[in-house]
Parts: C-alpha cells; structure tokens; sequence
C-alpha cells in the first residue's frame, strides 16, 4: 500500500497542475543550473547558408545542446527527464 501511496503521490507531482507548485520548486533550480552551466552552447547545428564549412566556433567543434546527453538518477516517473529532453 505504502508503493501505490508514494507513486500515486508522484504522479500528482510530475504530471498534474496541482502538483505544478511542488514541480517548480523542485526541478526549476536543476534546470535553471543545466541552462546556466551550457549557456555557451549553441542549441543546434547552424552552418552559414553561403559557406560550406561551419562559422567560427568558441565552444568545442561539434557540440550542440540537442547533442547533449543528461543523467537523470532516480527518475520517478520521468517528469524532470522529460523537462531537461525538451529544453
């Protein structure tokens, strides 16, 4: 009973509007830290449309936010995975 309790209690968290409070409070921090910690980093691949070859780069060559791979350890039911994935 005590598994149903905790997973009913998560589900509300992570995927209900009265859980958005408690989400917020929880996951915005991680997030607002992931967005601070790759600021640099371009969100996709751009090549200038008049060049074959990529602008100048002032990060690693090859390294786009959409490229990134986030461990998330102890998931629940995926809402903060699935926040970082679409970020």
């Amino acid at each position: 009973m005590d598994k149903l309790r905790t997973t009913l209690k998560q589900l509300v968290r992570d995927w209900s509007e009265e859980g958005r409070a408690e989400r917020e409070a929880c996951y915005e921090p991680m997030k607002d830290a992931l967005a601070k910690h790759f600021s640099n980093v371009p969100a996709e691949e751009r090549f200038c449309p008049s060049q074959s070859i990529p602008p100048p780069l002032t990060y690693p060559a090859n390294v786009y936010r959409n490229k990134l791979r986030v461990l998330v350890p102890g998931t629940g039911l995926g809402r903060l995975a699935y926040d970082v994935a679409r970020m």
